[in-house]
């Protein structure tokens, strides 16, 4: 079983379930009930578990690299891809994120564009001018409430933004979109 807890995201259990491998195939996300500085739960987290059923291998393979500074975030999401048939790798900084772009060549990038060395639109431009990475797709993620952050992410080169956490399912249609390689073929 893998797992992930913050006080800011939700937990994601994965269970083993079908073949005889113990392949991952079910995703559970159920929501953490988020404490405030008196120790008392949010209302704004009071999610109940949903569970999701995988289809690994129904869209084509994908090279995704996850760009995340919270290490149970970024491993989560890294074992989700993974789980639904694509090769990924992970970075937890800015730096690493160009670095591995650079010999990885993924097809997506999914960015958080709150990272606390370099910030996310920076990075975004910066790989614009990567050789090698001009069809690479670019999915700008936050977590912060700032509303500006949209706009920022967008100007810099992402195809889209999306508030953390991203639901399974909707990681797994957006895995299996064209990428913009495909569209330009």
């Amino acid at each position: 079983m893998g797992w992930s807890s913050s006080s800011n995201y939700p937990i994601f259990v994965a269970l083993a379930t079908g073949d005889e491998g113990g392949d991952f195939r079910d995703w559970v996300s159920m929501g953490l009930f988020k404490r405030d500085s008196k120790n008392n739960i949010s209302p704004k987290r009071r999610t109940m578990a949903t569970l999701h059923h995988l289809k690994p291998n129904a869209a084509p393979r994908r090279r995704v690299l996850v760009v995340e500074d919270d290490l149970d975030s970024v491993h989560s999401m890294a074992m989700l891809i993974k789980m639904m048939g694509h090769e990924v790798q992970f970075a937890i900084n800015g730096m690493a994120a160009i670095d591995i772009a650079r010999t990885f060549r993924p097809d997506i990038i999914i960015l958080d564009i709150g990272l606390p060395d370099f910030k996310g639109d920076h990075i975004a431009r910066q790989l614009r001018f990567e050789p090698g990475l001009e069809n690479t797709q670019l999915i700008a993620i936050s977590g912060l409430p700032e509303e500006h952050l949209e706009q920022r992410a967008l100007q810099a080169g992402c195809e889209e933004f999306y508030r953390k956490p991203i639901e399974p399912s909707v990681l797994e249609a957006l895995l299996g979109r064209p990428t913009r390689a495909e569209k330009s073929a």
